[in-house]
């Protein structure tokens, strides 16, 4: 461990990135604060001291690893290109922290998973969902896309097989197949 350095600002962000690291390898109930001081280079003890609790060092971390999942597009992409690299976006960042993929997961299957963490996560997946489904109307209006589509039911479609194919171990091409698999599915033929 490296001794106090910094001001405090320093050493708190210190230790959020430090807690982005290992929540975003290891989940919320895998990730340990012993280990993220460690990273920090802080006495173990200083997390606590920040944050309160783990509960509290995971609040003020989770938008950051919200964040590496969530695409920002060039507005001028027709929607097949906006639709591939948003599925490519959302895969690569879940196979860079593949613990928010448990974090995603957990929230519905743990019931003390941290109430406000919840929210944040629930709110995510519907403005994902939001985005893609945009997408998917938007090349329907424009002629890409097949109009037989639930643009809806497919955007939470791609969601789930973006993050899926990130928790299967696919890091062959860092997210590339996702984006391809969706855009091809709902172009016309």
């Amino acid at each position: 461990m490296v001794g106090r350095r910094g001001s405090p600002r320093d050493r708190r962000s210190e230790i959020i990135a430090a807690a982005r690291r290992d929540f975003g390898s290891s989940g919320y109930r895998g990730a340990r604060m012993e280990r993220i001081a460690e990273l920090a280079g802080v006495n173990k003890q200083l997390p606590f001291h920040y944050f309160g609790s783990k509960e509290g060092l995971f609040s003020a971390t989770l938008p950051s690893l919200l964040e590496a999942l969530t695409p920002h597009l060039d507005p001028g992409l027709s929607p097949p290109e906006a639709l591939r690299r948003s599925l490519e976006h959302i895969e690569a960042g879940a196979v860079r922290y593949p613990g928010t993929v448990a974090i995603l997961a957990q929230r519905d299957s743990d019931g003390d998973f941290p109430r406000a963490a919840a929210s944040a996560v629930a709110a995510w997946r519907t403005a994902m969902v939001r985005v893609l489904a945009a997408i998917l109307s938007e090349g329907q209006r424009r002629g890409f896309f097949r109009d037989d589509i639930d643009p809806e039911s497919t955007a939470r479609s791609a969601l789930a097989t973006a993050l899926g194919m990130a928790a299967a171990g696919h890091e062959a091409a860092a997210g590339a197949l996702s984006g391809t698999i969706y855009a091809e599915h709902c172009s016309w033929r």
